[in-house]
């Protein structure tokens, strides 16, 4: 005897669920990259004493902005 199912089992997310999920991804890094380059920017305008203050040097102001999503 044969058993036929009419109702196909779906596991996970839909296309269009996909798709979302994919852009939206895409707009929240770009709003993050956007806002870490302009944190780069307000900390190059600071004086070598000002970033001193702070604990950072020059050349560390890019680790110190990635400092969360760059493994080192």
């Amino acid at each position: 005897m044969a058993y036929i199912r009419t109702h196909a089992h779906h596991d996970g997310p839909g296309i269009f669920a996909r798709i979302g999920h994919a852009v939206a991804t895409w707009f929240v890094e770009v709003m993050e990259s956007s806002s870490r380059f302009d944190q780069i920017e307000r900390l190059q305008r600071k004086s070598d004493d000002q970033l001193a203050e702070m604990g950072l040097r020059r050349d560390e102001i890019v680790r110190h902005v990635f400092r969360d999503r760059m493994m080192y």
